[in-house]
């Protein structure tokens, strides 16, 4: 799709990417490699083909082939760079979500956790001041139980 939308404008992969002075290094590198005695025979067969049997047009066209083949390995690689790099962005961002959901979780545990020591504290303090007001009853019931035994003591008492 984007290759599409690319080529419509006339901006390729292989138009950014392989500029003149990279494209006159593909040359010499398929001149090297005619020099090493190494050459793709089904480029050659096409190249040859194409150029009705003629040597010197057949070696003329391989050269252009085998350019417009290292082109468009680049212009491949290009594209999966861009897809690769496109994979990779998504899944940074899909971590960075996995790790702001994972702070929003202990946030909230943090803030559960505070919660649930609050209503401990406050029924820790419940607690103990029911036991002070039951301390305070028992007390006032002993000190008028004592007056109480004081008074019967006075009337039985002669």
């Amino acid at each position: 799709m984007f290759k599409k939308i690319k080529s419509a404008f006339g901006f390729t992969a292989t138009n950014k990417v392989v500029t003149k002075e990279a494209e006159y290094q593909l040359y010499e590198k398929v001149s090297q490699d005619i020099a090493k005695g190494e050459r793709d025979e089904g480029v050659w067969t096409l190249a040859f083909a194409k150029s009705e049997g003629d040597n010197q047009k057949a070696e003329a066209k391989y050269i252009e082939l085998m350019v417009e083949r290292y082109k468009d390995w680049v212009e491949a690689g290009t594209e999966i760079a861009e897809i690769l790099q496109s994979s990779l962005e998504k899944k940074e961002k899909e971590k960075e979500k996995e790790r702001q959901e994972e702070l929003k979780r202990e946030e909230l545990k943090r803030q559960e956790d505070y919660e649930r020591s609050e209503e401990a504290r406050e029924k820790n303090t419940k607690l103990k001041d029911d036991n002070v007001t039951f301390l305070n009853r028992v007390m006032i019931g002993l000190l008028i139980l004592t007056f109480v035994l004081i008074g019967i003591s006075y009337d039985v008492m002669p």
